[in-house]
């Protein structure tokens, strides 16, 4: 990401309606973790500012790996501390490490130079059983400025995310979308700027403050749509996910 996108991230992560929205989502899909009986080794790879270590936290001992010290900086600001300084394709832990592994927003990544390297990779330090959590960008045509601002260089569909996991030696138990509901909205703005607004002077995403009130509508509506993905997969928005178990 650009660099003043990691301090807007870490201040509104905690309260923003998107993050909320996706840490529901996530604790959906990773139900059946909560009926293992003991803690789980996790790792997250490309962990950012840490709020997901955070949220991971509450199924075992989360271990986050990032490339850029921008990143873990902020992360150690979060009192995080089991923090390694590492590329996707290349991690530091021995094969069989972990029960899970997440990837979130970050084999789309420019600093990924193959997304089937670093999955591959995921799978090599996963446990036997144990499952990898993808959640990244979907559809290719919604690429645009926010994408380039957070330095996003691919968009997926729920089949490619199939195809590359079982490629890696993973089986797909769960897929599908985040961010069902507002899809529309999102499909308006991004090809508004991307076919009639001028291009703007700096890069910069979408994401910024916005009234409380409006912030807390859409949290509303982000916990709605984490009770529908409780039993159903939205067959679009703005975000895919993949749930695989290494067999």
């Amino acid at each position: 990401m650009e660099k003043d996108e990691y301090r807007k991230h870490f201040e509104l992560e905690d309260a923003y309606w998107w993050f909320i929205g996706r840490r529901l989502v996530m604790a959906e899909v990773l139900k059946p973790l909560e009926r293992e009986e003991r803690r789980l080794r996790i790792l997250d790879i490309g962990c950012g500012t840490g709020i997901n270590l955070v949220f991971l936290g509450s199924y075992g001992e989360p271990w986050g790996c990032d490339l850029f010290p921008e990143a873990l900086e902020f992360s150690r600001r979060r009192d995080l501390t089991k923090l390694v300084r590492a590329g996707v394709e290349r991690l530091p832990f021995s094969d069989g490490a972990f029960d899970l592994v997440t990837a979130l927003d970050v084999i789309s990544h420019k600093s990924v130079p193959s997304e089937d390297v670093a999955l591959r990779e995921a799978a090599r330090v996963l446990k036997k059983g144990g499952r990898l959590l993808i959640l990244d960008s979907a559809f290719p045509f919604l690429h645009g400025r926010h994408d380039k601002a957070c330095h996003i260089g691919r968009r997926y569909v729920r089949r490619t995310l199939d195809r590359m996991c079982r490629e890696s030696g993973l089986e797909p138990e769960r897929r599908g979308y985040f961010n069902f509901f507002l899809f529309p909205a999102v499909v308006a703005v991004r090809l508004t700027q991307k076919f009639v607004l001028p291009a703007p002077r700096r890069l910069v995403s979408n994401l910024k403050p916005i009234n409380p009130g409006l912030n807390a509508l859409l949290v509303r509506l982000m916990r709605l749509e984490a009770r529908v993905t409780r039993s159903l997969n939205l067959p679009f928005g703005s975000t895919v996910f993949c749930r695989a178990r290494k067999n």
